[in-house]
């Protein structure tokens, strides 16, 4: 953990330039590990989604808070039934929503297991100051956690964000046909919110198009489940 106290700043609004194109979805059964397939079927429909730094995927995760169940940080060939609230949930520019709104009827294969896309709709990014990433890469040669957020510290400073409060979690893997990407969840916390506003929407680290690096206000980290 990484935690040094300090007085919060100032609001600002939210600016619309970057949003989340969020999908409803159809489906039973999901792998756990189904980002590189998720991303690969993304862009047989839109081949232009992750040649920009800023475009980013939401990971699909199982409702944990309903039975417990996580995903084990080795998920590769296990699968999770898909969550009665789970959204596939893109964030790009908002000169994309249009042509991303083309996935509204899609049937996508996920390593065998099929996804209706349904309706979309935007949701632009939080003002929260707590957030949250559940898949994060880092830079650092030294795997532990204490090298980690000596990483992210380093690059949260090159892209000029001051943050005093932040935790590494969970790690995890991430597999595709040349590497298994091992990542960690991170939090940061009591941001400026032109701080928090700029990370989400630049991303931190690499492999956004494979869900990494996408931050999410942490009081929504029960991730992409949308209310009835």
């Amino acid at each position: 953990m990484y935690w040094q106290e300090d007085s919060e700043t100032g609001g600002q609004t939210v600016s619309g330039e970057i949003v989340d194109l969020v999908f409803h979805l159809q489906g039973r059964e999901l792998p756990c590990d189904h980002a590189w397939a998720l991303m690969n079927e993304i862009r047989e429909h839109l081949p232009w989604f992750g040649e920009d730094p800023c475009h980013g995927l939401h990971l699909i995760h199982p409702a944990a808070s309903g039975n417990g169940w996580y995903c084990p940080e080795d998920a590769h060939g296990i699968t999770m039934y898909l969550p009665r609230r789970a959204r596939l949930t893109l964030r790009i520019p908002q000169e994309r929503v249009m042509e991303a709104g083309l996935l509204a009827g899609r049937s996508l294969d996920i390593d065998g297991y099929p996804l209706t896309v349904g309706e979309s709709e935007i949701r632009f990014l939080s003002l929260h100051t707590t957030l949250h990433a559940r898949h994060m890469l880092s830079g650092a040669q030294d795997p532990s956690e204490t090298s980690f957020l000596a990483w992210a510290a380093e690059t949260l400073e090159e892209m000029g964000i001051r943050c005093r409060k932040m935790m590494a979690g969970r790690e995890s893997v991430i597999s595709t046909p040349r590497h298994s990407y091992q990542t960690r969840s991170l939090m940061l916390a009591n941001l400026r919110q032109e701080d928090a506003i700029r990370i989400q929407q630049l991303g931190m680290g690499e492999e956004r198009r494979l869900g990494c690096g996408v931050f999410l206000p942490h009081k929504a980290v029960r991730d992409l489940f949308v209310e009835n």
